[in-house]
């Protein structure tokens, strides 16, 4: 039978309730994974983050947008 995933609460909820030790037991993991898990680098958080492209940027349109910002809004 295959391991469920533990979610992330659900493993906060182990380490309040038991301590790091005893979760990492519970649930078979080492403290270095379970840290991994619950504190994941910068890049695999924000991995979609520049898949578009900048466009220019026009000041005709800008200066329309500033002086009629009240009525826009």
């Amino acid at each position: 039978m295959k391991n469920k995933k533990t979610s992330k609460e659900i493993m906060l909820q182990y380490i309040y309730d038991y301590g790091v030790a005893k979760t990492c037991n519970i649930l078979d993991i080492t403290p270095e994974e379970l840290d991994a898990f619950l504190n994941p680098p910068i890049e695999y958080i924000y991995i979609h983050n520049n898949n578009y492209k900048d466009l220019p940027i026009n000041s005709m349109v800008a200066s329309v947008i500033a002086n009629n910002y009240d009525e826009l809004y």
